[in-house]
């Protein structure tokens, strides 16, 4: 049976108007949905941007009734600073990326609640050093908190080789105040870590690559969209144009005090030119993967939902999935969100330019179909004995050789040495 998505409901805002791009990102912790609404006019403020909340009655991810609790706009709001362009939560904790303000260089507005009620307080602004802040760089872009450990991506962001192509700071929390651990862009991942893939070391960071377009993180692993990167021949020429790529690192440092670089994934499509994958990215924390990594807005709006690529690599399952979904997203909507709930079976997916760009957010359940497992080595060798043992075949001599076979692995040695005849 192949991997279904079925459609569930929509949700919206209630005081909703053209261009307010309601869905450009989303949220869930708990009862508590928080959905941005990036160029919302707030006060007469035009193109400032919200957030607009919602609670449930229980967190089960089954519960998709959200009713609308209130609006959060920044108190020193400007036009046009996108207010609303990322958002993210942990526990009593979030933060909202402004990638507009001050000629889009961006900055985040962190804020905190009690458990006992729905109302966020003011607690502080994040951003780059006023001396090292670059117009258009989009601090801000992308967010995702995970308790006391903050990743903020600027898509526009000059890198170490001083070229354009995004970057993503990595803060942890102390005292109340956000302290920068490290910056990261593709330049200083592969030079910190070597990576041997010969085309990124030809290019190792290029004008547009978009790094920090979208982030997403859980309690391991970190994952980074790089939506416009091309994909290179090893002579260094472009092979497809504005491919895409997502980044994924270890949240255990290193030696270097740093987050360790893993690799990355790109579409399996022969062709990946415009896949423009990492537009968003998300974790689902059950397998601990990049299980969803929408690719493009444009073949979204010509295929509907046709494919969701998952990453064997990194789950250790191979992931097929069948046809589209029923539902279709809607011709020119601009999906620009994309979640996995509580129990990561919900997906919540933001079509910002739904209704003249009045938005909606459109809810869908995943059901996993045949999933066919990669083991680990004990697995297999456990797997390899159970057999064995089922039909009387397991000996003195089977068990020395494969004792022999995995010398060099002590949790198989050990797991064997247990075992009686």
């Amino acid at each position: 049976m192949p991997n279904t998505l079925s459609y569930k409901t929509v949700i919206t805002d209630p005081e909703g108007t053209t261009g307010d791009y309601f869905g450009r990102a989303l949220s869930i912790e708990g009862n508590t949905l928080a959905i941005g609404a990036s160029e919302k006019t707030m006060d007469n403020v035009d193109n400032c941007g919200a957030i607009v909340l919602y609670t449930r009655s229980s967190n089960s991810f089954k519960n998709t009734k959200w009713t609308f609790s209130k609006y959060l706009s920044a108190h020193d709001k400007v036009a046009n600073d996108y207010f609303g362009g990322s958002v993210s939560i942990s526990g009593n904790k979030m933060v909202v990326g402004a990638p507009g303000n001050d000629s889009s260089k961006g900055k985040v507005y962190y804020y905190t609640r009690s458990s006992a009620n729905e109302t966020w307080n003011y607690v502080s602004t994040i951003q780059v050093d006023e001396a090292d802040r670059e117009t258009d760089a989009l601090f801000g872009r992308s967010v995702t908190l995970d308790d006391d450990f903050l990743v903020i991506g600027a898509s526009g962001d000059k890198n170490s080789n001083d070229k354009t192509g995004g970057k993503v700071y990595v803060y942890t929390l102390s005292n109340s105040n956000w302290s920068l651990r490290e910056t990261i862009d593709i330049s200083t991942l592969y030079s910190v870590y070597n990576q041997t893939q010969n085309e990124d070391k030809k290019i190792t960071s290029a004008e547009g690559d978009k790094f920090g377009f979208s982030v997403a993180m859980n309690k391991t692993t970190l994952v980074i969209g790089a939506k416009e990167r091309n994909y290179y021949y090893g002579n260094g020429n472009v092979k497809f144009y504005n491919a895409g790529r997502v980044y994924y690192l270890n949240r255990m440092i290193d030696q270097n005090n740093k987050l360790t670089f893993r690799g990355w994934a790109t579409t399996s499509n022969d062709d990946k030119t415009n896949d423009v994958y990492g537009t968003a990215v998300t974790l689902n924390d059950k397998y601990n993967t990049i299980d969803r990594n929408i690719r493009t807005p444009s073949a979204l709006s010509e295929n509907g939902y046709k494919k969701v690529d998952g990453n064997k690599n990194l789950s250790g399952y191979d992931d097929t999935i069948g046809k589209r979904p029923d539902y279709t997203i809607p011709e020119g909507s601009g999906l620009h969100g994309m979640l996995i709930g509580s129990d990561n079976n919900m997906f919540y997916y933001g079509t910002t330019n739904n209704n003249d760009g009045t938005g909606i957010v459109h809810v869908f359940e995943f059901t996993f179909g045949n999933r066919t497992k990669t083991l680990t080595t004990i697995e297999r060798v456990q797997k390899h004995v159970k057999n064995l043992q089922s039909t009387g075949a397991l000996n003195k001599q089977g068990l020395d050789a494969l004792k022999r076979q995995y010398a060099g692995s002590v949790n198989v040695t050990n797991y064997l040495n247990g075992i009686s005849l």
